[in-house]
């Protein structure tokens, strides 16, 4: 007896839908990281932006940098990946653990990366506030488990 429905279709076809299915969680992932600029302490909405500028340069993923007003004035930076787990490791030192600007971005910012769903069911990394509850990104392709 089989023991998925893909187990009950001819070889041919199953190993095309597994790939299938391979390639839709191997799709690329946002990261959002928004910056409230009345949290931060001696950084001004223009050092943001230009510390964001810099980064993007080096990096080779996508990067969006937006600006807005929702609650007080923020800068949204918008990160595209193929590989999630790698892009949260090389971006969490600078933007989150390191004392300077890290820990003036850390005391501002809030970090979250779409799912399966997209934003439905997105990830929690960071939050400025350390009493909400942090989601873990795990190394494997199917970050939602």
């Amino acid at each position: 007896m089989p023991r998925t429905y893909i187990d009950s279709l001819s070889p041919v076809v199953a190993a095309k839908l597994r790939r299938l299915v391979t390639g839709i969680h191997a799709m690329t992932r946002t990261f959002c990281c928004r910056i409230h600029i009345d949290r931060l302490s001696f950084m001004t909405k223009k050092d943001v932006l230009e510390t964001f500028g810099k980064m993007a340069d080096s990096w080779d993923e996508p990067v969006e940098i937006q600006t807005g007003q929702e609650n007080g004035e923020y800068v949204n930076v918008l990160i595209e990946s193929k590989d999630p787990f790698t892009t949260w490791e090389r971006m969490k030192w600078p933007l989150v653990e390191s004392k300077l600007p890290g820990g003036e971005f850390s005391r501002a910012m809030i970090v979250t990366l779409t799912g399966d769903n997209g934003w439905d069911d997105y990830l929690l990394l960071h939050h400025y506030d350390r009493e909400q509850d942090l989601d873990a990104l795990p190394k494997t392709p199917d970050i939602n488990g």
